[in-house]
């Protein structure tokens, strides 16, 4: 599935991808350039959006390592020279088959990222500001992005707060307590009105999810 979920001076494709439906998100604002969020898999699906919104990738940012999130971007890179950015404490997921789950749910990889990344780093990537905020518990070195562009700010929280629920605690370096508690002290801090864009399902807002939490 394919569908453009949000116009703007943020505009957000999402693309339903892979075994167990993963959103990968095409984020780009008026520069003709853009960021692609966890590439699921299918890169070749990826890559004829890309050329339909005629689109130059700039970077691959990661939410996390798991499979799911991963499939596609070492093709990305490849073909467009994009540069691969994960949070520093995910490299033991990312370069582990085992621990990124690609070896328990079919033919196991692994995958560098080019630069890492820390808490509270603001990187600029195709015109948007883009904060990182540590958010560990569904793994150790999992983030959330916040993207800022000309008064306007949306949050992707990968696999870590999702419409309703939270993300599984159950995998390597995942705790319930980490996850409950990035989502208390590091999420539901931000704007009610800041619209939430997760790894699974459908989008939701800040303010919507306090009221499970």
């Amino acid at each position: 599935m394919i569908e453009t979920v949000k116009k703007g001076n943020i505009n957000i494709c999402r693309l339903v991808l892979g075994s167990v439906r993963t959103n990968t998100y095409i984020v780009y604002g008026n520069t003709g350039e853009c960021f692609v969020v966890d590439p699921a898999d299918e890169s070749d699906i990826i890559k004829i959006k890309l050329t339909d919104l005629n689109l130059t990738v700039k970077a691959i940012l990661l939410t996390h390592g798991h499979f799911d999130h991963i499939g596609g971007a070492d093709a990305l890179r490849k073909a467009y020279g994009a540069v691969i950015y994960a949070f520093n404490d995910e490299k033991q997921i990312l370069e582990s088959c085992e621990n990124n789950l690609s070896s328990v749910f079919g033919s196991g990889f692994t995958l560098k990222a080019d630069k890492w990344l820390s808490d509270n780093e603001k990187i600029n990537i195709a015109g948007m500001d883009i904060q990182v905020i540590h958010t560990p518990g569904h793994t150790i070195g999992s983030v959330c992005y916040l993207v800022s562009s000309q008064g306007e700010k949306i949050l992707i929280s990968g696999d870590t707060l999702f419409c309703g629920s939270c993300g599984r605690y159950d995998f390597p370096t995942g705790s319930y307590g980490m996850i409950i508690k990035s989502i208390k002290e590091r999420l539901l801090v931000l704007d009610e009105k800041l619209a939430v864009y997760p790894g699974h399902n459908e989008e939701t807002t800040i303010g919507q999810e306090k009221i499970y939490y």
